[in-house]
């Protein structure tokens, strides 16, 4: 693990030197170093190359569904790798977690040999300038999946439609929304233009929802069921559809119509 930390920060400040900026390779880590004893605790806490890692931490901490493909593609590669390592798909002893802590070190050790490796050839290359320029170029632009995440709630609160899924909502047009900035001019604003696009999103692909039911109706005007709570519903609906407000705001609305 010493090693890797090592290549990490050799890694991170030849890349810091050759762009001129404190983003070289990896972000801060506000974690503590992982304890590695028992070894499955250090096999899930471990931090290293990227596809394995995120499969294995899917596979790992979360709920699969194994009748979608997706989840059942993931759990195959995960348990196919530990039985490589271990003998077994399902690890239980701490032997067989400990061979496979030390296999995902040593290919997280050459994963950061090979960046390192590449770094340094980046400094000796004549194209070397050319190389970090794009590379800046790449960075300014990058903007990773949470970062939408506080703009949509803020853009669903606004538009009166706190209810929806926003980690669903990014997941479907993150990749949309990352294209379409590439698209810009490198000083935008990527609040300003991240908001436009997610407003793109709420207005023309999801289907905004009224925040009352028929059973709030019936139970703020203290009508029994029947045709007179689809009216109302559709008295909801127009004034929401008019200018999108909260639950509290539309059954005041109604109120005050007299309704």
């Amino acid at each position: 693990m010493y090693q890797i930390l090592s290549r990490m920060e050799e890694t991170h400040r030849v890349a810091s030197r050759l762009i001129g900026t404190n983003y070289g390779v990896f972000e801060a880590v506000s974690l503590e170093m992982p304890k590695f004893t028992p070894a499955e605790l250090g096999f899930l806490r471990l931090e290293t190359h990227h596809r394995l890692v995120q499969q294995l931490r899917t596979s790992l901490q979360h709920n699969l569904d194994p009748g979608k493909s997706h989840d059942r593609r993931i759990q195959e590669v995960c348990e196919q790798w530990l039985r490589d390592q271990c003998g077994t798909p399902i690890p239980g002893s701490d032997h067989q977690w400990q061979r496979c802590l030390l296999s995902l070190l040593l290919e997280a050790l050459q994963f950061l040999e090979a960046l390192l490796q590449t770094t340094r050839s980046i400094e000796q290359d004549e194209s070397c300038g050319e190389i970090c320029r794009e590379w800046l170029f790449r960075i300014k632009r990058y903007h990773p999946p949470h970062a939408f995440d506080e703009l949509i709630s803020i853009v669903a609160a606004d538009m009166g439609r706190e209810a929806v899924d926003v980690v669903r909502l990014r997941t479907r047009f993150y990749d949309k929304w990352t294209q379409e900035l590439h698209l810009l001019e490198p000083d935008y604003e990527f609040e300003i233009q991240a908001r436009k696009l997610i407003e793109y999103a709420l207005l023309t692909v999801t289907t905004p929802v009224l925040p009352i039911t028929g059973k709030d109706i019936m139970e703020d005007f203290d009508i029994p069921p029947g045709p007179r709570v689809g009216q109302l519903l559709e008295r909801a609906r127009r004034i929401y559809d008019t200018k999108p407000c909260s639950r509290a705001v539309l059954l005041d609305q109604l109120r005050q119509e007299g309704l």
